[in-house]
């Protein structure tokens, strides 16, 4: 073995076997094998190994780190005792290793140095050899091992399901090993990505069936719209495809509403709500709408993804149904809950109540199939007469109101009298019968808030006072009663709250035994002072309340 190759595996004793085959030189002073640092791996008195040299000579030498044979002449050492000292370089692969020494006592140095020269090259010449023949079979095999790794990643790559072989020295087998776990890993991976592309693909499925479905880039441009979608809009997917969905977009769609959409999706957001859209047609359909932001890695938006159902006629009936809660059912007119919507949108109301004189008997003597030929004609006409100028309420059952937001006072009133006129020259023939009406008529131009109960009252007064036409005025002394009204519904809601309303129960005598056959229940309110209170002063108020 040599130098170089125990210096390459780090083998000390090795190194020492070199500098101890050098004492067969009667002149030589010592052997030394050092390393770049200076550090002592082999010497010929072995206990300077480890010690690092720091003599002028090493200084100088690991300084300039030749790569040369060196012959170094010293002299006025050691008591003047002059000698030559050897240095040859260890060199790998072009890279220096270290130094290979010996010092000789300059007496013999002529014939010493030329044999020492020239059996240190031969033998530094043959380890490297040597070291080289082994490097070599060792490189091979390593490469064989690494082409036949590379060899099987191809062939996997290709499609081949096979393992490479774990043969050859430690680090190969361990190389292998782990490539083929990968491979397992590979294949388990391959295997779940499969089953979760599987559950992907009917997941899909289903919500295209299902859905309409479109997605979008960043900029809102269209990049996909499934079957539904095409279906539904009308549109081809050539003629979507780089477009917006502004082109959907309905005209009644308030643009508070689009705004607030790209707002919240901007901010990568969920957006839900219900939009109306507009087909290639120009026909219409109402949409439930979910728009998801789809996001990278990075947190950045790539897409968005637009899920929706058609909920069209879903949407219809719901319209229908609340304009059927606003529609009285016999006359089509509105009804009393669309009249006090109406006003509380109103801001200057003049609002008339017209009465059925009699209706009452004329249910009872005709029948109800001609009361209710009457309210159905009666409400055409007031439309008719009415046509923009006023809107038309049956309020109750032979009551309808006239309510205008518009038109001042003078020519709302001459426009009820010309309407009340038409109506009671109006005959109705039914059933070979034949009827004429006549109608009383309260009108009231008071504030939205007591709009209604000042014409109420009014058309109260009307049958007390025995007429047919009465407007609401202050003079009247109607507000005292209204205030009347007003506080005693207060006390008998406080009364109820509170369980203020009691039963008073009086005898009822036998005047010829004078026992007592019954009792009479009479109801009593205790006002706020705890007085007891008799329903002559609210029973008639109980009976309007609400």
């Amino acid at each position: 073995m040599n130098a170089t190759s125990w210096l390459l595996t780090n083998d000390f004793i090795g190194l020492q076997e070199v500098v101890d085959t050098q004492h067969l030189y009667n002149d030589q002073i010592y052997a030394i094998i050092h390393d770049l640092s200076g550090k002592v791996l082999a010497h010929s008195d072995t206990s300077k190994v480890g010690q690092f040299l720091v003599d002028n000579i090493s200084i100088a030498l690991l300084k300039e780190q030749p790569r040369t044979y060196q012959n170094i002449i010293h002299h006025e050492i050691d008591d003047d005792e002059h000698f030559i000292e050897v240095a040859a370089p260890i060199i790998y692969q072009n890279e220096l290793l270290g130094y290979a020494r010996s010092r000789i006592n300059h007496h013999h140095w002529s014939a010493s140095l030329h044999i020492i020269k020239h059996e240190f090259i031969i033998t530094i010449v043959i380890s490297m050899f040597f070291t080289l023949l082994l490097a070599y079979i060792s490189v091979k095999k390593l490469t064989d091992s690494i082409y036949n790794l590379i060899d099987v990643a191809k062939r996997v790559k290709e499609g081949e399901n096979i393992k490479a072989s774990e043969t050859g020295g430690e680090e190969i087998k361990m190389l292998a090993h782990a490539f083929n776990n990968m491979l397992e890993a590979k294949e388990r991976n391959k295997a779940t990505l499969q089953n979760s592309l599987n559950d992907i693909y009917h997941y899909q499925k289903v919500l295209d069936d299902s859905s309409i479905v479109s997605k979008t880039n960043p900029d809102g441009i269209i990049t996909y719209a499934n079957e539904n979608f095409l279906a539904i809009s009308g549109y081809r997917l050539e003629e979507l495809l780089g477009q917006t969905h502004s082109v959907l977009y309905h005209p009644d769609t308030p643009r508070a509403v689009i705004k607030d959409l790209w707002k919240t999706i901007k901010a990568k957001k969920t957006w839900k709500g219900i939009l109306k859209n507009r087909k290639k047609d120009g026909s219409n359909y109402i949409i439930n709408a979910t728009i998801q932001p789809i996001l990278d890695i990075k947190g950045t938006i790539v897409e968005f993804i637009s899920v929706r159902h058609d909920i069209t006629e879903i949407y219809n009936k719901q319209q229908e149904l609340e304009r059927l809660a606003l529609t009285d059912i016999l006359t089509s007119l509105n009804n009393r809950a669309k009249l006090i919507q109406d006003l509380h949108k109103s801001t200057t109301p003049a609002l008339a109540i017209l009465d059925i004189d009699g209706f009452a008997n004329i249910n009872d003597f005709y029948g109800h199939e001609m009361g209710d030929f009457i309210l159905k004609t009666l409400g055409e006409n007031l439309l008719n007469y009415s046509g923009e100028q006023a809107r038309v309420y049956r309020y109750t059952s032979d009551r309808f109101v006239l309510l205008c937001d518009t038109m001042p006072h003078d020519a709302f009133l001459e426009f009820i009298e010309r309407i009340v006129r038409k109506s009671d020259v109006f005959e109705y023939h039914f059933n070979d019968a034949t009827i004429s009406i006549k109608l009383s008529v309260a009108l009231s131009f008071e504030p939205k808030e007591t709009i209604m109960q000042s014409a109420d009252i009014i058309l109260a007064e009307l049958k007390k006072r025995n007429l047919n036409f009465l407007i609401y005025d202050r003079s009247l002394g109607i507000e005292a009663e209204i205030e009347h009204n007003m506080e005693w519904n207060k006390k008998l809601k406080t009364a109820l709250k509170e369980d203020k309303i009691i039963c008073y129960y009086q005898p009822i005598l036998n005047n010829h035994t004078g026992k007592i056959e019954k009792y009479e229940s009479l109801v009593r309110m205790i006002d706020e002072d705890g007085s007891i209170v008799s329903p002559f002063k609210f029973l008639h108020v109980a009976k309007k309340s609400k």
